[in-house]
Order: structure tokens, then C-alpha cells, then sequence
């Protein structure tokens, strides 16, 4: 994020900008980006019940350090987390094949020992799913082609997708395995999710 403010503002100001211009732009963008989010209520008793079984762990994509952190304490469940992973911290992006290894690297668990939770098909799904991590997709708009991953080796029972509601998440989340992760950031600008926060979108917008 700061590479590309940088080279923003000099486009913009006809020279390298100074750092206090670059601090601004930052905090002026994370601002703007901030007041389309709303966090979900019951976010603490959905986690508490989870991490009574499970280890969770947040895996995002994010142009911010402090931007994914920031809101796990803004919702006061930063402490049910065993560790949040971030594309900065990786170096990668997902649906890079590398972000998902570091991950269970930290873990110190097998690929079968952990399943992944997201709303986005090739990062959340596709990826983890390449590299041996049972995937769940939350697709409540039916806006992903699951079937591009079915095939006759695969449970189509675990191809998981309808309108979850938070207090059904532990029940479905009843799986076998080490550790829960769950990606948190809406992809691509401002979309509904049931992800740990949603943007706020009228009714008529919630699917597309």
C-alpha cells in the first residue's frame, strides 16, 4: 500500500511526496474503506463456542498492517484467535500457493488436520483445497461454480453452501479437524458476506 501511495501522490504532486503526505493518504484511505464495514452481533458467543473445540486462526489479504488486527480488537475477538496471517506477513497474496503452507507451518498441523472457511471461490476454496485443506464455502448468492471442483473423488456433501445464519455456524463447522480458518476481508471492494463483518449494502444489492 505504501509503494503504490507513493507512486500515486508523486503522479499527483509532481514530486516524491513527503512522509507526513504519505501518512495521510494512508490514514485518509483506510477512513474511507472503514465506513462501508459493520461488524456482525453475536460475533462473541459464535467464537467462544468455536474455540472451545477448535484452534482458529484469521488468514486475509490485506494492504494494511494493522488493518485486520485493528478490527479484531474493534470487535473484541482478537483474543480468540491463536494467530492472524496476512498477505504482508507471507508475501503473497492468497490464492498464492504459499500463504496457505505458512499457515499450517505456525500451526504445526497436516493439511487434513485444518478446514478453511471463506466467501470467495479460488482464495478461500480453490486454493487451500489445491494444497490438501478441506474447504467450506459460505456462497449464499450461488455466485461460484463449485463444480469445477467436484469430482468423482470428492463429497459433494462437503461442498457446503446455503444461507447460513451465525447461531447455525457451530453446528455446521462440526468437523473433523485440528483448526478452524476463516478468511475475514469482503473481496473486491464492498460485496455482502458472512464473513466477521459485512458492508453495508441496501436489500435490493444483496445479490448480484
Amino acid at each position: 500500500m505504501t509503494d503504490l501511495g507513493r507512486a500515486f501522490l508523486r503522479s499527483g504532486l509532481g514530486h516524491p511526496p513527503a512522509d507526513a503526505e504519505m501518512e495521510l493518504l494512508v490514514l485518509t484511505f483506510l477512513s474511507e474503506w472503514d465506513r462501508g464495514v459493520r461488524h456482525l452481533p453475536g460475533l462473541p458467543d459464535l467464537l467462544a463456542d468455536l474455540a472451545a473445540e477448535y484452534r482458529l486462526v484469521v488468514v486475509s489479504n490485506t494492504q494494511d498492517t494493522v488493518l485486520v488486527p485493528g478490527h479484531l480488537e474493534a470487535m473484541g475477538i482478537r483474543h480468540r484467535f491463536e494467530t492472524v496471517v496476512t498477505s504482508l506477513d507471507v508475501g503473497w497474496r492468497k490464492p498464492h500457493p504459499k500463504i496457505y503452507p505458512a499457515v499450517l507451518r505456525r500451526l504445526r498441523i497436516d493439511p487434513a488436520a485444518a478446514v478453511f472457511v471463506g466467501d470467495t471461490y479460488v482464495a478461500d476454496y480453490q486454493g487451500p483445497a489445491h494444497v490438501g485443506m478441506r474447504a467450506l464455502l459460505i456462497d449464499p448468492c450461488h455466485e461460484a461454480d463449485i463444480h469445477a471442483l467436484i469430482g468423482e473423488r470428492t463429497n459433494v456433501a462437503e461442498c457446503v453452501r446455503s444461507m447460513w445464519v451465525l447461531d447455525e455456524l457451530p453446528g455446521r463447522y462440526a468437523l473433523q479437524g485440528d483448526a478452524l480458518v476463516h478468511s475475514t476481508v469482503p473481496r473486491d471492494g464492498p460485496r455482502p458476506d458472512h464473513s466477521l463483518y459485512q458492508w453495508e449494502l441496501p436489500a435490493a444489492q444483496l445479490c448480484r
